[in-house]
């Protein structure tokens, strides 16, 4: 890795980390202001029990595959096989932790909307552009992301 993509990787995750800081800035006074304590204590706990399904879905098959991926950038055979074998082992895991939430007795309306974030998790293949060390297109798409989750909030 050259001295400038690895400066332009650090300034690019460094806008995005300011971009995660100044979001909930803005956006959650007005959020407690529009729902309410109740309600968003409510989601604020509901969102803690799926960050425990997330993880178990996750199984740090994030952190392996991104390392795994950096070992063998250059060779696309084995690049592909442990972009594959980490994705069937994410949906696998993933799909599972998904029958096991809605077994899960609390809310079932919150449930169903906060179940999406559980099946984020099996799509998201952030840790392959890590990986093969392509900051540019996480950063923007994550950006993008940020941005359409601010407009909605403000559109509620």
């Amino acid at each position: 890795m050259s001295k400038g993509s690895i400066k332009k990787n650090y300034i690019l995750n460094l806008f995005y980390q300011l971009l995660s800081i100044l979001t909930p800035l803005v956006t959650t006074p007005y959020i407690s202001r529009v729902f309410g304590a109740e309600a968003v204590g409510e989601y604020s706990y509901a969102e803690s029990i799926v960050s425990y399904f997330v993880l178990m879905a996750v199984l740090g098959t994030e952190t392996y595959a991104k390392r795994e991926i950096s070992y063998v950038q250059d060779d696309v055979n084995k690049r592909s096989l442990i972009f594959f074998n980490t994705f069937i082992l994410r949906l696998v895991t993933t799909a599972t932790m998904l029958i096991a939430y809605f077994f899960s007795a609390y809310h079932k309306a919150l449930l169903l909307v906060l179940a999406v974030n559980i099946v984020t998790v099996a799509c998201d293949i952030t840790w392959f552009f890590q990986g093969l060390e392509e900051f540019g297109k996480i950063v923007c798409r994550n950006v993008l992301l940020k941005l359409i989750n601010i407009i909605f909030v403000f559109c509620l």
